[in-house]
């Protein structure tokens, strides 16, 4: 088919990035991790890098794709602040993009891995009693923990 003479035409060197926080959003008051994932306008990965600044235009953080366009980079989120990143793909194409918003309130779940052991940290930014909070853990479709919560920290 044609070109749509009305569609501009695509730059095959422009990209986009997806920025996914830790827990579904950027929560105020500690420090987080914030996942990537860059694509070409082909929808294959693309190597990108940043930096991470707020509204002040102050550097957060800087960061690099690690795999197939895939990434993460950490930084304290601040109450009140907005953030944004300045990303550069290999053909020194530069984008803005905002991150999601700060949230004041929510529960923020934290998840590393060490050797056989992973570790979970929890924050949470609201009314709601530790034991109240449930942590459910699934692989492959499959229940492997279903427990209430009596901690903030744990294994």
């Amino acid at each position: 088919t044609k070109p749509d003479p009305q569609e501009p035409a695509k730059n095959p060197d422009d990209f986009e990035v997806q920025f996914f926080p830790e827990s579904g959003s950027l929560l105020a008051g500690g420090i987080q991790t914030v996942g990537f994932k860059a694509l070409g306008v082909d929808g294959l990965a693309e190597d990108v890098k940043g930096t991470i600044f707020n509204q002040r235009d102050e550097e957060q953080t800087s960061f690099v794709s690690s795999h197939r366009g895939m990434g993460k980079a950490v930084f304290m989120v601040q109450p009140g602040d907005r953030y944004y990143a300045r990303v550069t793909n290999a053909a020194m194409i530069e984008k803005r993009i905002d991150l999601p918003g700060v949230e004041e309130s929510g529960i923020h779940l934290a998840i590393t891995a060490n050797r056989n052991r992973i570790n979970f940290a929890i924050r949470n930014h609201t009314t709601l009693p530790i034991d109240s909070l449930r942590l459910l853990v699934h692989l492959r479709g499959e229940v492997v923990l279903h427990a209430s919560l009596s901690k903030y920290e744990g294994q």
